[in-house]
C-alpha cells in the first residue's frame, strides 16, 4: 500500500536513484583516477630520463675538457739536445712559439744566455714550454754581446722603479730621453703597471740594444700593479687592456655569467680562447 504522502519514493525507485548516482560518480572520477595513475608512471620515467641525461652531459663535459686540454698543449719537445744560442726563429717556431715570440727570444740569445735560468727568465718562455726544454739544453756557443757605443753617456746611472717614476725620473735613466719617457708612461697606464721590466721592449724605439743598456738601472714593484676584478668588470673595460682582445674579454664575461662568479683565476682557462701562455701573461693584472 502506498502512503498518502505525495513525496513518497518507492524502494525500487530509491535503488534506481542510488545506482544512477554511483554511475555518475564513477564516470566523473574514473578519468581523474586514470590520469593520476598514468601521471605517476610518467614522473618515474621522466626522472630516469633526467638522470640518464645528466650522466651523458657529464661525460660530454669531461670529453670536451680533455679535448680542450689537448688542444691547448701546443708546445713540443725539441728533437734532440740543443744550444738555445744557436737556434733560429724557425727552430723556436717548431717548438710552438709564434713568429713574434721567436723574435723576442732571438733578441736575448744574440746577447748570449749561459744557463737554463737565463732562458726561463725570457718572458715569452712559459713554464709549460720550459718544462719541455730544460732537459735538452746545452750551452756550448760563446755568448754574443752587443758592442757598446763609442759615444759615452753623460748621465750617471740610477735605480728607478718603473711603476712610480714620473717623466723626470725616467729621463734620469742613461739612454732615456723625452720621447721614450712619454711612451713609457702612456704604455704603463694602458697596462696597469709593469709586471716585469722586459715589457719595455713592447714599446716602439726600445729595442734589445737599448734595453741591455738600461736594464740594470730599472726595477719593478709588482705590488703597485692595477688589478682588474674579473667578477665585477664589464667587457668594454676588460678589452681596453693591451693583452686582452674583445673576443677574450667577451668570453670571460660569458663564463662569469654562467658561473655567477669566479672562485679561482685559473677558471678562465676553460675558455677556448685562453691558453696557458696568455693566462700567464694577463694573470698579474687580474683579481677576484
Amino acid at each position: 500500500m502506498k502512503p498518502d504522502n505525495g513525496l513518497y519514493i518507492s524502494k525500487s525507485n530509491r535503488r534506481g536513484v542510488l545506482l544512477l548516482l554511483l554511475i555518475v560518480l564513477l564516470i566523473a572520477f574514473t578519468p581523474r583516477l586514470y590520469y593520476f595513475i598514468k601521471g605517476e608512471k610518467s614522473i618515474e620515467v621522466s626522472q630516469e630520463l633526467i638522470i640518464e641525461s645528466q650522466k651523458l652531459s657529464d661525460a660530454s663535459v669531461k670529453r670536451s675538457r680533455k679535448v680542450r686540454s689537448v688542444r691547448k698543449s701546443k708546445f713540443r719537445s725539441p728533437p734532440a739536445k740543443f744550444d738555445p744560442n744557436t737556434y733560429e726563429a724557425k727552430d723556436w717556431m717548431k717548438l710552438g712559439l709564434s713568429q713574434k715570440q721567436a723574435d723576442v727570444v732571438l733578441k736575448f740569445t744574440q746577447r748570449g744566455i749561459r744557463t737554463p735560468e737565463d732562458l726561463k727568465r725570457i718572458f715569452v718562455i712559459s713554464d709549460e714550454l720550459f718544462a719541455l726544454l730544460k732537459d735538452s739544453l746545452v750551452f756550448n756557443a760563446p755568448a754574443v754581446h752587443y758592442q757598446q757605443s763609442d759615444k759615452p753617456y753623460e748621465k750617471k746611472k740610477v735605480s728607478v722603479e718603473l711603476n712610480l717614476a714620473d717623466k723626470e725620473q725616467l729621463m734620469s735613466i742613461a739612454g732615456i730621453g723625452d720621447y721614450i719617457s712619454d711612451r713609457i708612461i702612456k704604455y704603463r697606464e694602458r697596462l696597469g703597471g709593469f709586471a716585469f721590466k722586459e715589457q719595455l721592449m713592447d714599446i716602439k724605439k726600445i729595442d734589445l740594444e737599448l734595453f741591455s743598456r738600461i736594464e740594470d738601472q730599472i726595477w719593478v714593484d709588482t705590488d703597485l700593479l692595477r688589478k682588474i676584478n674579473i667578477n665585477q668588470v664589464e667587457v668594454e673595460e676588460l678589452k681596453s687592456h693591451p693583452y686582452i682582445s674583445w673576443n677574450v674579454a667577451n668570453s670571460i664575461i660569458k663564463m662569469r655569467l654562467q658561473k655567477v662568479s669566479f672562485t679561482r683565476l685559473e677558471e678562465i682557462l676553460e675558455s677556448a680562447l685562453i691558453d696557458r701562455e696568455l693566462f700567464e701573461k694577463i694573470k698579474p693584472y687580474l683579481s677576484l
